[in-house]
């Protein structure tokens, strides 16, 4: 996941100096992985439900929800 936050990052930083249209969009991709992120380094299960309910558009997958969710009772 360390590498869609560093993706994303760049990615919003060559729009927003480009000023293109979709710069917030990214940011909001970026801020989503840095999220998921943390909350899988907590590892705690409470987080993870609540961004998988919040962030749900973000998912590209209902694979990616279940991996998480399937990570977080492991732990």
């Amino acid at each position: 996941m360390k590498k869609f936050v560093g993706f994303y990052d760049i990615l919003y930083h060559v729009l927003e100096k480009r000023k293109i249209n979709q710069a917030e969009e990214m940011k909001n991709y970026r801020d989503f992985y840095q999220r998921r992120l943390e909350n899988a380094k907590s590892k705690h299960l409470l987080p993870v439900v609540k961004q998988i309910l919040v962030d749900w558009h973000y998912y590209p997958a209902m694979s990616s929800r279940v991996r998480d969710l399937y990570f977080a009772f492991r732990k």
